[in-house]
Parts: structure tokens; sequence; C-alpha cells
């Protein structure tokens, strides 16, 4: 058991797991209580929080890289020095970003959830996304300790204690449901336990670290700002055009469509995404092993273990989406839900869509080992081709323009992705292909197959 708990891949699954039994008793209450447009407005503001978080531009990952390269140092004199430098530097620099996400905030209120609230006379409707305006920045500012945290390669901790923390937060937002109180009620009770979470991982990083360190701490050291920040610009650009991309999309949807529509694709695109989720930690979870080994040296264990991961990790998505797509709409019967589940053939392109994102994704994350991260020119022409090949298809293609259009954009910075991966990790392309990417072919048609017999 003790080895379970300490086990980064199995104590992701636990906190996906939590994550789970959470998910399946709040969407069935979300789905029978909640109106069409309380339904749509719920999901609206998961995407809207999605996107809020890519504003640290990139900073997450680089606390991640550089506290990973830190511990790789033997010298505890040196990791003390320099976890301080970057923690207060990182306070002053997410004090910054906030501001911007308070923005946001103002702008995305106006643009989208204004039409959503309006249009179906959602009763304090603006009330829930003031809580969320004001809660949410708080969220954003601690989310630092997170990376730290993970830098640190204390992702089972971080995990187990999230498992605990996200169980009771969702008990919570469940007993608010099911008490039939106001939907701006629900909301603040599910922020206020997003704070105390927050608030919790600082307190659990200052357990991990040896030494003391002042968490007020706020430093400005234009130098070592401009050490973190010559390659974290990159990155930034790399999250706004992928995960980005997919959250505007979401975000600008009610401008499209009616609300049975949105209040389908959104709810749709959460179940689909905790699915995502839960494939990613065979290969998210090794991420700051990965990195020391080969800031160690150590290539041909890190290139093995690497791709092994990420073909596991892609053969979980392809059965897991494939399951879903199966059984929603029976399981949406069954508790006779205001919404349905999107169609069959849809979910087939965004299988298809889903995998491509992964292995573009994965190989982003290798070539960044090196800190590198070039790649986001790569990047920047998918999220712009993308956006745009969206919503110039979509009032001739509907829902289906989503996945045509990342389909059509990917193929190129896959390709040039794909190969920096390879050649940093000194692995021939057809032994790639021979040696990890067999059993996501054979899962692949067999799923396929199974897609087309349920349609028929």
């Amino acid at each position: 058991m003790k080895n379970i708990f300490r086990n980064p891949m199995f104590t992701s699954w636990i906190f996906t797991g939590s994550k789970m039994i959470v998910l399946l008793v709040l969407t069935t209450l979300i789905v029978k209580k909640f109106s069409v447009g309380e339904i749509a407005l719920w999901y609206l503001f998961t995407s809207i929080q999605g996107f809020a978080h890519l504003f640290d531009i990139g900073f997450s990952s680089t606390i991640i890289r550089f506290t990973a390269y830190s511990a790789a140092n033997k010298d505890p004199n040196h990791f003390s020095k320099s976890f301080q430098l970057l923690y207060g530097s990182m306070n002053t620099v997410f004090a910054i970003l906030v501001l911007f996400v308070m923005g946001f905030f103002v702008a995305i209120g106006f643009l989208s959830v204004n039409e959503v609230v309006q249009e179906n006379n959602i009763t304090h409707g603006f009330t829930a996304f003031l809580i969320l305006a004001l809660i949410m920045p708080i969220n954003f500012f601690l989310k630092k300790n997170d990376a730290f945290i993970k830098g640190l390669n204390q992702i089972s901790l971080f995990n187990n204690w999230n498992a605990i923390l996200y169980f009771v937060s969702g008990v919570a937002t469940i007993i608010a449901i099911w008490m039939d109180l106001p939907f701006y009620i629900v909301v603040l009770t599910n922020q206020l336990f997003n704070v105390v979470n927050s608030i919790k991982n600082v307190f659990l990083l200052r357990s991990i670290v040896n030494f003391k360190f002042n968490i007020f701490r706020f430093s400005f050291d234009k130098e070592i700002l401009l050490e973190y920040w010559r390659p974290t610009w990159k990155s930034a650009l790399i999250s706004f055009s992928s995960n980005g991309a997919n959250n505007l999309i979401n975000i600008m949807i009610p401008n499209f469509f009616g609300v049975e529509i949105i209040a389908s694709y959104l709810f749709s695109m959460r179940i689909i995404q905790f699915v995502n989720e839960f494939s990613w930690p065979p290969f998210y979870a090794y991420l700051p092993e990965f990195i020391k080994k080969y800031k160690q040296g150590d290539v041909l264990y890190t290139a093995k273990k690497a791709y092994s991961k990420l073909e596991f990790s892609i053969v979980l998505l392809i059965l897991g989406i494939t399951a879903l797509s199966v059984t929603a709409d029976f399981a949406l019967s069954l508790i006779n839900a205001k919404t349905t589940f999107i169609p069959i053939p849809l979910m087939v392109f965004l299988l298809l869509m889903l995998i491509l994102e992964r292995f573009t994704a994965m190989h982003s994350q290798i070539i960044m080992f090196s800190n590198d991260i070039e790649h986001y020119k790569q990047y920047l022409f998918l999220s712009i081709s993308f956006i745009g090949l969206t919503f110039g298809l979509i009032n001739i293609f509907g829902l289906y323009a989503i996945p045509l259009a990342y389909t059509g954009s990917v193929f190129f910075p896959l390709k040039v992705m794909m190969e920096r991966s390879l050649r940093l990790m000194k692995v021939n392309f057809w032994d790639y292909v021979r040696n990890y990417m067999k059993k996501i072919i054979i899962v692949s048609v067999i799923c396929l197959i199974i897609l087309v017999i349920a349609v028929w």
C-alpha cells in the first residue's frame, strides 16, 4: 500500500478516481436539477477558469523545470539559495499576472457570460459570475505552489492531498445542489473549497523543503527575472496556442449556437476532458523524473521510459473515449437528464483530434527536457490556423468544424516536433514506430470498428 501511495502514476489515478466519484454524482445532479441555461453557464464557467489559468504565461512550467534543475544539484546550499530566489521572483511575477486575470474576467463577462445569462433569464447569474471573478484570482496567485511541489518531484504527496480535498469540495457542492440552494450559492461553495485547497498547498510546500523560507517574500532582480523569462515567454505561447485555443473556442461558442447545443457540447467536452485527464498520469506523472534523468545525462533511460509511457497514455485515451461514446446516451437516459451527449460521429472526429493533440503535446514536453522551446513557432502556427479555420467553417459544418480545423492544422507542427523529439532522444523514426506505435495502431482500429457498429 505504501508503494501505491508513493507511485506518481497510481496516485494520479487515485486523484482522478476521487474526481470521477465526485463527477458522476455531481454531473447527475447538475443535468437533473439545473435548467438548460444553468447547465450551459456552469460548464462555461469551467472553460473560463481553464482559460484564466493560462495567464500564468508559462511560468508554472518554468517553475517546475527550474526547481527540478536545482534539485538535481547535490549541493544543499545551492538548492536553498536558488529555491528562495525563484520563489520570491515568482511571488512578484504572479502578483502582476493576477491583474491581467482580473481584466480578462471583466472582458469575458461582456463577451460571453452576458449572452447566456440574459437570453436564459438565469436568476443571480451575474452574482455567480461575480463570485467566480473575485475568488478565481486568489486561486491563480496561489497556483505557483502547485508547480513548486511538482518540481520537487513530490507528485505523489500532492495527488494524495488533492484527492482528499477535491472529494471534500465535491461533497460540499453536491450537498448544495441536492438542497436546491440557489445557483450562485452552489458556485460560492465550490469556489471557497478551491481556495482552501490552494492554501493547503502552501503549507504542503513548506513541509517538503528542509529549510525555512518566507512565503510572503517579493523580490525583483532584473537579471534573474530575465533568466526565467527567456524560456517562459515561449512556453506561454505554447500554452495559449494549445489549451488556450480550445478554451477560447469553448468560451465563444455561445455566440454561434442556441442554448441546447451549447449545454450539450460544453457538458460533453467536460466529460471528455475528464476521460482525457485519466489517461495523463502514465506520462505526465513522471515528467520531473524524466527531466532530472535527462539533465544527469541518462538519455537512453529517459527515451525508453518516456516513449513507452507516451504509448500507454494514448492507448488509455482511445479506450476511454470509445467507452464513453457508446455508453453516454444510455447513462443520461437513465437519469432523465435535461441535456444530451454529442453524437458518436462527432465523437469519432473529436477522438482523432485528441490523439493528434496528445502526440503533439507529449513530444513538445520531451523537447523541453533540454529547455529548448523554439517549437513555440509551430504551436503559434497551429493555434492561428485552428482558430481561423474553426470560425471560418463553423457556419458550414457546425460543431464538426472544431475537430476538422484542428486536424487540418496540426500535421505540419506535429511532424516538426516529433522529428526534434526523436533527434533529442537519439531514436530512429522507424524504431520508434516499431517499438512504441504498434499498440496504438491495433487499439485504434478495434475501437474505430466498435464506433462504426455503434452508429449503425
